[in-house]
């Protein structure tokens, strides 16, 4: 019997085997895949909405831009108002002794020309405006036509001439309306209650002046009133607008775009209520629906409004007493009952518009906002 010879080998690990190829599973005919790659744009939204969510200070922006804006919008037009009334003038008119109502319209032909700017000076000062400007000391009536310090001398005073000739003009440095130092006063403006792209009227079956003239005859010695009309012509921006609501309506739908939120709603359930399709091949060749009898007449008014040379106005009135112990504390506050327009009483010459209202009446005056 042979022993067993034993040798001693060092252990090695044995040595890897290729990895064989994976089985191609193919997925079964029919059924989905699970993963389902996500859009890039609902991607970047999520992301946007995380990195929104860790920043709640961001929900302040909104209100920040919206007071920057404000204040911006008031520091600009501080800057136009201190620009127009530096040097500003009141140009009194006294008319021939015959006035033709027609030459009127010549009259705001002529200042049109006088008050539009270029586009560089418009963009920088704003468009100036003129008011007309009936003030009141006592019974004493005083109409006059404030004109700033930006147009040139002269130029007011021919268009008057050119529209009445025969006129006497006068030019004085611009004055307060009423004092500064009364024992009370209260003002106020008028604003338009149809759309702006309407044209005011202009065809009156008696003067509209003669009430406000009859109000400011029965003052006393130590009340003022003032009533202003405050006009410039209107920027290509606001004559674009009012041409688009023409077009607007007369395609059927409302003079501003709007959004309804509803849309969508009303648009799927119209898809899939049944009989959708038989209802839209009956309207298609159906008779139009019915439309609003007055839209033409609104269309027809805004275009030939559109035709003329269109203003921006505005109508601000004042009453002031320096006799406040004579009358009682709702008497001194309550408004006066003629229309017109004035200013509050202020201290400083008219401020450039803020918030105008389109007309295009050459005989009906058109403004900007603040008064003078």
């Amino acid at each position: 019997m042979n022993p067993t010879i034993l040798t001693h080998a060092p252990l090695t690990p044995p040595s890897p085997s290729p990895p064989s190829p994976p089985a191609s599973h193919s997925p079964a005919p029919g059924v989905p895949s699970t993963a389902v790659p996500v859009p890039a744009p609902s991607r970047w939204a999520e992301h946007v909405l995380l990195w929104a969510v860790h920043r709640p200070w961001l929900a302040v922006l909104p209100a920040l831009f919206l007071v920057c804006w404000v204040a911006g919008r008031n520091l600009v037009g501080g800057r136009r108002h201190r620009h127009h009334a530096a040097d500003a003038r009141l140009v009194t008119i006294a008319p021939p002794p015959q006035v033709e109502t027609a030459n009127a319209a010549a009259l705001w032909a002529n200042l049109a020309g006088v008050l539009t700017p270029s586009r560089r000076r418009r963009i920088l000062y704003g468009v100036p405006h003129v008011v007309w400007q009936y003030a009141w000391t006592g019974r004493q009536l005083l109409i006059s036509v404030w004109v700033p310090g930006t147009v040139p001398h002269g130029a007011v005073e021919a268009a008057v001439r050119g529209a009445w000739p025969g006129a006497a003009v006068t030019t004085a440095p611009a004055t307060d309306p009423i004092p500064a130092q009364v024992d009370a006063q209260t003002g106020g403006h008028l604003l338009p209650v149809a759309a702006e792209w309407l044209p005011l009227r202009t065809d009156h079956d008696t003067d509209p002046l003669r009430a406000l003239l009859a109000a400011g005859s029965q003052l006393h010695g130590g009340e003022y009133a003032a009533v202003q009309i405050l006009a410039r012509p209107a920027t290509p921006r606001r004559a674009a607008r009012a041409r688009r609501a023409a077009g607007r309506l007369r395609d059927g739908k409302t003079a501003i775009p709007t959004i309804n939120p509803a849309a969508p709603l009303l648009w799927l359930i119209e898809v899939f209520q049944t009989g959708s399709s038989a209802r839209h091949r009956s309207a298609s060749t159906g008779a139009a629906p019915r439309r609003d009898p007055g839209v033409e007449r609104d269309v027809r008014a805004i275009l030939d409004k559109t035709a003329h040379p269109l203003w921006e106005t505005g109508i601000r009135y004042a009453v002031a007493t320096t006799t406040a112990r004579n009358h009682s504390r709702d008497e001194t506050r309550r408004p006066p009952s003629p229309p017109g327009c004035g200013a509050s009483p202020t201290r400083s010459p008219p401020r450039s518009p803020s918030t105008p209202t389109v007309t295009a009446s050459p005989t009906a005056p058109a403004c900007p906002s603040r008064s003078p």
